[in-house]
């Protein structure tokens, strides 16, 4: 749901939002994603353990945290707005 709303907000044909970062879209929407699919890893891994299947949801934060850094790491150009110049950290 989160995915669809960010997709749909971002989209400029809808001429919701002014201007989105490109890295801010990237990184909701696959933020947006993790979550429900270490919730179908761990619905998985409950029918055969679980015991396991229980521990698998306390990857979320870690995943959270690799995807924040990879992002971070991907974007050492941050654009503030497509009109203005551009920085570099």
């Amino acid at each position: 749901m989160n995915f669809i709303l960010l997709a749909y907000i971002t989209n400029p044909k809808h001429k919701i939002s002014e201007f989105v970062p490109v890295n801010y879209e990237k990184y909701g929407k696959i933020r947006s994603l993790v979550t429900p699919t270490i919730f179908l890893i761990s619905l998985l891994v409950c029918f055969f353990d679980p015991g396991t299947g229980r521990m698998v949801l306390f990857l979320i934060p870690f995943a959270m945290a690799y995807i924040g850094r990879k992002i971070r790491k991907e974007n050492a150009v941050v654009i503030s707005h497509p009109g203005k110049k551009v920085k570099k950290r």
